[in-house]
C-alpha cells in the first residue's frame, strides 16, 4: 500500500495534482486507489473540486470528503 498527501488551497492548484496523480506509474499500475479528501477552508465550490477529482482520476474511488 502507497499512501500519499496532496494540499491545494485553490482550485487552480488542484489541477496539476490531478494531473500528476493520474500520470504517476502507480496510479497506472495500482490494483486499486482510494482517495480521500480533506477540506478544511478552500477557496473553491465542493461540488467542483469533486466532480474534477472524479474525472480527472476515473480509476478512484473518492470515499469522502471531511471537513
Amino acid at each position: 500500500m502507497i499512501q500519499k498527501r496532496y494540499v491545494f488551497h485553490a482550485f487552480d492548484e488542484l489541477k496539476p495534482i490531478v494531473e500528476g496523480i493520474k500520470d504517476s506509474e502507480d496510479y497506472i499500475n495500482a490494483s486499486g486507489v482510494l482517495m480521500q479528501l480533506y477540506n478544511p477552508k478552500v477557496d473553491a465550490d465542493d461540488e467542483k473540486i469533486v466532480d474534477y477529482i472524479i474525472a480527472g482520476c476515473s480509476n478512484a474511488c473518492l470515499i469522502g470528503m471531511t471537513a
